[in-house]
Parts: structure tokens; C-alpha cells; sequence
């Protein structure tokens, strides 16, 4: 079963898990969400965009999912062809 991330958000663990898989912070933020817009030019640490994102989850990067194990954030379709082939 899908999980909803903007009816069910994320906790502040488990996006700081995902960051941790996914080695940085940067690939789970959504540029395209108008909080980000309202945000990027602030100097927020990455502690601080945990929060924002746990708070807002249209701040991360969707969808996020999982084959053979691999964590893929966001839309790319060679990214998903490639994965479900595999």
C-alpha cells in the first residue's frame, strides 16, 4: 500500500533516515513547491529544512519509492525504466 506523504507527512526521523540513504539533503527537496520559492534564499541549516519539510511536505521531492532495495526520489523516466527492469 502507497503511503499519502502530504496527508500521512513524514517525521523529522524519517526524513532524516532518507537523507542518510540518499547521502544529502538536496535531492529530497522539491524546488517546485511554492514553500521552497518562499524559503531558498533564506540560510536555514539542514536541521532547520527537516523541520520546514516535516512541517510542509510538499517540500519534498515526490514520489519517493523503492526497488530491489535502491531508495528513488522524484519522476525520471529513464531513471524508472532502468529500476524496473532490472
Amino acid at each position: 500500500m502507497e503511503r499519502d506523504l502530504i496527508n500521512d507527512p513524514l517525521t523529522t526521523a524519517e526524513i532524516v533516515s532518507i537523507r542518510e540513504e540518499v547521502g544529502d539533503l538536496i535531492p529530497l527537496i522539491s524546488k517546485k513547491s511554492p514553500k521552497y520559492r518562499e524559503l531558498k534564499h533564506e540560510d536555514l541549516t539542514e536541521q532547520q529544512w527537516i523541520r520546514e519539510m516535516s512541517q510542509e511536505p510538499r517540500l519534498i521531492k515526490r514520489p519517493l519509492w523503492r526497488v530491489n532495495g535502491h531508495l528513488y526520489v522524484g519522476f525520471d523516466p529513464e531513471t524508472w525504466a532502468k529500476a524496473l527492469i532490472t
